[in-house]
């Protein structure tokens, strides 16, 4: 590449329009659910071409995935504040100055939580609303910083980007005001692309296993596994189960305790994406058992790789998962035991659904995501 070349673009470049693209509430160097949607969607707004990004994050250079450091991103790190309050409070001075020294048209953030001063467009991406639909499963000072600060949040934004139509509905019924705001972009899976690695992991990995992939919250419902495993141990039936991810509140560990499933479950932990990949497409199954989901992003992980899901019969994973699930009832660990037996034992009904598990997967993508992001953005640039 010429310097005449390299110039001139890097002019271009800086006469973009520039989208502020605010990460700073999610914890440094850890994938959240959150940054795992971010930071597949970022790559393919900066392929779009229409706008400059610039990530305010609390990850550090280093740690930063090298498909985020391409022409079309400028990466600004800042200090993470673990108080959800006073990070709140601490963003109003911080993007603040980043607006302004970048003259940024509009701020994405992709945590429904964040800075809430009206001065400028502001676009919120919500996940869910689990203080709202489940509340009795969460603190009661986390519920408390909810209610307060993502109404505010919200006014002050200009869109809010809902990652399913089942999270509009929610975010609707119980912020009615809100409901001209809410536009629906679905999300898409996170590994495509990805090429499976060996697992570095000392852990054995079972040879036949369902798979269950997700930090563990109390919204996750894991004892309800819990539950269907033992029924089938009673019945003499001993089918292994993976856990990919973390289980920081311990929901997982005490299940397992309690249902003496030490031999039956199997944590491997965080993964890469590679080692994830890989634990995918060894599973017979991925298995949910949420009692609520925004999305749920290995639904569509496993999918792409032909691997069923059995999950409850709810909106949201009939909305996500198609045909390429079978569904039981929530809360019903017979059903769920039932499912489990049939996805390890029916090789037919394996096969059929695994056929209708990549057709749907395949109206997914993250460049469709980031077409209909960069329309919302536009719009809130122009008003």
């Amino acid at each position: 590449m010429s310097n005449e070349f390299r110039l001139s673009r890097q002019y271009q470049l800086i006469k973009r329009p520039t989208i502020l693209v605010n990460h700073l509430l999610e914890p440094p160097n850890i994938i959240s659910g959150i940054t795992r949607y971010l930071f597949s969607l970022l790559p393919e707004l900066v392929q779009q071409d229409r706008f400059h990004y610039v990530l305010a994050t609390t990850w550090t250079k280093k740690k930063v995935p090298d498909r985020l450091k391409c022409e079309g991103l400028t990466i600004v790190t800042h200090p993470f504040l673990a108080s959800t309050p006073l990070n709140a409070v601490w963003q109003a001075h911080v993007i603040s100055d980043l607006m302004q020294r970048f003259s940024a048209l509009v701020e994405l953030n992709c945590n429904p939580i964040g800075c809430f001063l009206p001065f400028w467009p502001r676009v919120v991406t919500v996940h869910d609303l689990y203080f709202r639909t489940l509340p009795a499963l969460y603190p009661r000072h986390h519920r408390l910083w909810w209610n307060v600060l993502f109404p505010a949040t919200a006014r002050a934004s200009s869109s809010l980007i809902c990652v399913s139509h089942t999270t509009k509905r929610d975010l609707i019924k119980y912020y009615p005001k809100l409901a001209n705001k809410a536009v629906v972009v679905h999300e898409a899976s996170a590994l495509t692309g990805v090429s499976g690695a060996r697992l570095t992991t000392s852990l054995r990995i079972p040879k036949r296993y369902a798979l269950m992939v997700g930090n563990i919250s109390p919204n996750k419902n894991v004892e309800l596994l819990a539950q269907g495993l033992k029924l089938l141990e009673n019945q003499g039936t001993r089918l292994a189960v993976c856990h990919v991810g973390r289980d920081d509140g311990g929901h997982l560990a005490r299940a397992v305790q309690k249902y003496s499933l030490g031999l039956t479950i199997t944590s491997l932990g965080s993964l890469t994406d590679q080692e994830l990949a890989e634990v995918y497409s060894g599973a017979r199954c991925l298995v949910s058992t949420s009692k609520n989901e925004g999305f749920c992003l290995p639904v569509l992980e496993a999918q792409e790789r032909g691997i069923p899901v059995l999950c409850p019969d709810m909106p949201i994973y009939r909305e996500v998962a198609g045909d390429g699930a079978l569904f039981f009832r929530p809360d019903e660990p017979v059903e769920l035991a039932n499912g489990l037996t049939t996805l390890f034992n029916d090789p037919t009904l394996h096969l059929r659904i695994a056929q209708s598990a990549l057709a749907n997967a395949a109206r997914f993508s993250w460049s469709r995501a980031a077409k209909e992001t960069e329309a919302v953005l536009y719009r809130a640039s122009v008003r």
